[in-house]
């Protein structure tokens, strides 16, 4: 009897999805910039897009699976990302624009400025596709987008022809890549904290020449510490001062163990 061989779809790590969220505010806040009305179709066709091509030249920048729907490339994942961040409050949904950057939005991006500009190809990508497809009249866009051959391996047919929920991108392997977007394991800390959806309240401080996030989960009582740039350096506190004059003591002994 043949054996069959289950084929395991495996979701995205933590570190896929963080850069995700990322280039996905940053996608909205160019977008923004150019004047665009970003409502819900168009970011699942302009990612689509920036993935597509960020693909042929195996870069590993957006980390989303698309299937056709309806209306042509759609990821469920991608629509989780904005729900998180609405939920973050890094992206409002505006009645008039459509998906707007917040101020907190932009201070994030602000902060992770030197990531930005490490990963500047990567970003390149998205402002190309912004800027030849981000103000075009959503009926343009989704013919456009129709018309694309089928990018996977089978018959090549554009996708509209395509039957619905076949998949259309998948993401990319770090071993098959041959760039990918790296963060530095303090930006890792920060987007991780930025962008969860369960963290309430979020202020950033310096204790001792450390940057130090301290912020509190939904329905808890107790704040968290943790220093960015001291791996495992963390500490707690019942209200904000207290939190901050723990990690103090923290920062204090992991330095002490350090140098000893």
């Amino acid at each position: 009897m043949a054996r069959v061989t289950a084929i395991r779809r495996v979701g995205r790590s933590l570190e896929e999805q963080l850069a995700d969220r990322l280039l996905l505010l940053y996608t909205l806040k160019d977008l923004n910039e150019r004047s665009a009305r970003v409502y819900a179709t168009a970011p699942q066709k302009l990612v689509f897009l920036a993935e597509r091509e960020m693909l042929a030249s195996r870069i590993k920048g957006f980390n989303y699976n698309f299937i056709r729907l309806d209306f042509g490339p759609y990821s469920s994942e991608l629509k989780k990302d904005l729900v998180t961040l609405m939920a973050c409050g890094l992206v409002k949904d505006d009645p008039e624009r459509g998906y707007v950057i917040t101020k907190k939005g932009r201070k994030l991006l602000e902060r992770l400025r030197s990531l930005l500009e490490r990963n500047n190809d990567i970003l390149d990508i998205i402002r190309s596709v912004n800027e030849r497809y981000g103000c075009m009249r959503l009926e343009d866009l989704l013919s456009h987008v129709y018309s694309l051959p089928h990018p996977l391996k089978g018959p090549r047919e554009p996708i509209e022809k395509v039957k619905l929920r076949t998949p259309l991108l998948r993401r990319i392997s770090t071993s098959r890549a041959e760039k990918v977007l790296a963060m530095e394991p303090w930006e890792l800390r920060l987007l991780s904290v930025a962008t969860d959806p369960e963290v309430e309240e979020l202020r950033s401080v310096k204790v001792n020449g450390h940057e130090v996030l301290l912020f509190r989960y939904r329905g808890s009582d107790y704040y968290t510490a943790i220093v960015l740039d001291l791996p495992g350096c963390v500490s707690q506190g019942a209200s904000l001062e207290e939190a901050e004059e723990s990690i103090r003591e923290a920062i204090e002994c992991y330095e002490a163990s350090e140098g000893g």
